[in-house]
């Protein structure tokens, strides 16, 4: 039996050949106001996570696509 789903991600992150989702996720910028009603933080949430998901997609078939170079090390580090 693998490992489960996330460790093959954890081990890709720890080669260097996958983006570590932190690192995603602080390329979303999201404002609010701490103040607001929490059906309006909803709503900003629900269209931030869209961007995130797409981002986070966007940059694993970037990994991918580098991998296949022979100097993918020096590609990949555009995601540390």
């Amino acid at each position: 039996m693998g490992a489960p789903k996330y460790l093959k991600r954890y081990f890709k992150v720890q080669k260097n050949e996958m983006p570590a989702l932190f690192k995603v996720t602080e390329r979303v910028p999201v404002e609010f106001d701490p103040g607001m009603q929490l059906e309006e933080l909803r709503k900003i949430h629900e269209k931030e996570i869209e961007e995130y998901r797409k981002l986070r997609e966007n940059l694993e078939i970037e990994a991918a696509e580098a991998l296949a170079y022979k100097d993918a090390a020096e590609r990949l580090t555009f995601f540390t």
